[in-house]
């Protein structure tokens, strides 16, 4: 067996090479004695054996110590059969009579006998999963049927390391790996199965009722030429749907990414080198689940580039002057990178003009240095740390121009001997052109006097002319070279007197 140590970046150290039993076939990761050390295991197909090989905890491992299986070894598992919190074997005889052996381990790389369970014909992958929701571990094996259809095997646990009759399901011809997941997003463990016949293999997919049974199956057929030998499951797109992995010996892996309702979408293709076993996992760090296989002597490594999907557009893009204000919401997938900007590009008419890019999350973005009288439409891109995700749809149409300033905010007022001194602050847009004054107009009840125009920037003013005695409010407008803004709320009543 071969180890191939990670240096956090997706490559790899040079191949260390360990003794098992002879012809393994199948291997699994998992903690046998309690140390927190990584251990390996392999199933041995020649010698009927299972091989154990103890971690140290830097990458190197004990010599193997072997355990005796049924003929035939050729898929194992890892897990907790008997609730006791310490691993457990399960291990395939791909043999007459068919059958899957369970090793229940003491925590401390120690196992029992092996106790056989029946299964269908010939094994040739197991997995390990709650299926009836009941805490209690199951088994699932895909069995070949040597050309008369292939099936699913389900043996239902009763925690203690013993389990039910298997009830049988069919799958796709000469099924020959299973995974398990949620494939539907209702927390229930469904199953898939790779499988392969006359050149156009694929993979069958059965949705779990949640009590330890199967939905009807589902076939996904590969391409011409493709014989799936493994399926493997996980997030491939950041969309938080289980996508399913096929490697596919004529040098692909096929990619069918799931909808989050236990359908898939189409498949698509990624070279590797003849593959026939895939895995899923981060092997870069980057969040992302990437994808290795193996063939005979060569591991493929295929790190994921997911682009983020695209935002979608909030059709009330806004003008002022020289410039527009677009919206958006973030994309629903971040290809599992999380989203570092966004990208806005204007149109002109069909014409793209130079993009602005914002390294900011926020949705609500301002485009500078656009050409009053001129309409423009724009469309936004996600960016993460790896890719940018394609265009959202376009924005409505909208034309900067210059335009009368916004409303002032009316402050106070202040009453003198026929006079008020009235106070406020500018409005927030000037609407593109320079605030050059401010209009005040005194009010007596509802009815509204002579206004006083002040060629003035400054916000607080005295307005004259008024009669002692009687109660004013006021209310102010502020110019530019557009136009004149429209009113400020009104200000506290005042009462001039001498």
């Amino acid at each position: 067996m071969s180890v191939l140590l990670g240096n956090g970046d997706g490559t790899f150290a040079a191949r260390v090479e360990h003794a098992t039993g002879s012809q393994p076939i199948s291997v699994a990761i998992g903690d046998l004695n309690g140390d927190t050390h990584a251990d390996l295991v392999t199933a041995n197909l020649s010698a009927s054996t299972v091989s154990m090989l103890l971690g140290n905890g830097d990458g190197t491992f004990d010599p193997h110590v072997d355990l005796t299986a049924g003929f035939l070894t050729v898929s194992l598992a890892i897990g907790d059969l008997d609730g006791d919190s310490d691993a457990d074997l399960a291990v395939t005889n791909a043999s007459e009579p068919t059958k899957v052996a369970v090793f229940l381990g003491d925590g401390a790389g120690g196992f029992g006998p092996a106790v056989q369970h029946t299964t269908n014909d010939f094994p040739v992958s197991v997995a390990i999963g709650d299926l009836d929701s009941d805490t209690d571990a199951d088994l699932v094996t895909a069995n070949t049927h040597m050309g008369s259809g292939g099936s699913v095997s389900v043996l239902l646990g009763n925690g203690d390391g013993t389990f039910d009759p298997r009830v049988d399901y069919s799958a796709g011809d000469f099924a020959n790996s299973v995974a398990i997941g949620d494939l539907n997003g209702d927390t229930q463990l469904d199953v898939a199965v790779a499988y392969f016949g006359s050149g156009t293999g694929g993979v069958t997919v059965r949705l779990s009722n949640g009590d330890g049974t199967l939905a009807a199956r589902t076939d996904y057929p590969g391409l011409s030429g493709d014989d799936p030998t493994s399926v493997a499951i996980g997030d491939l797109n950041g969309d938080s749907h289980h996508d399913l992995a096929l490697a596919s010996p004529a040098g692909r892996v096929l990619v069918l990414l799931g909808n989050g309702d236990g359908s898939f979408g189409p498949r698509t293709t990624h070279t590797a080198t003849t593959p026939n076993s895939v895995a899923v996992a981060d092997l870069n760090g980057d969040g992302r689940a990437d994808v290795a296989t193996a063939s005979g002597a060569v591991v493929s490594v295929l790190l994921n580039t997911t682009a983020p999907g695209a935002p979608t557009i909030i059709r009330n893009a806004t003008a002022g002057h020289q410039q527009a204000t677009v919206s958006w919401t973030a994309p629903t997938s971040d290809g599992g990178s999380p989203v570092t900007g966004y990208v806005v590009t204007p149109y002109i008419g069909y014409y793209p003009l130079p993009s602005q890019s914002f390294s900011s999350t926020a949705t609500t973005q301002t485009v500078t240095g656009l050409i009053n009288g001129t309409t423009y439409r724009f469309r936004v891109r996600a960016m993460t740390a790896f890719a940018t995700s394609g265009y959202s749809k376009v924005t409505n149409p909208v034309t900067p121009t210059q335009t009368a300033p916004g409303a002032p905010t009316i402050g106070s007022a202040t009453a003198g001997d026929q006079e008020a001194t009235v106070t406020w602050t500018a409005p927030a847009s000037d609407g593109g052109s320079p605030i050059t004054g401010y209009v005040v107009t005194p009010y007596v009840g509802y009815f509204p006097l002579a206004s006083q125009t002040f060629g003035s920037t400054a916000t607080t003013q005295v307005v004259t002319g008024l009669t002692n005695g009687t109660q004013y409010r006021f209310r102010v407008q502020a110019i530019n070279a557009v136009g004149t803004s429209g009113y400020s709320k009104v200000t506290n009543p005042v009462t001039p007197a001498a």
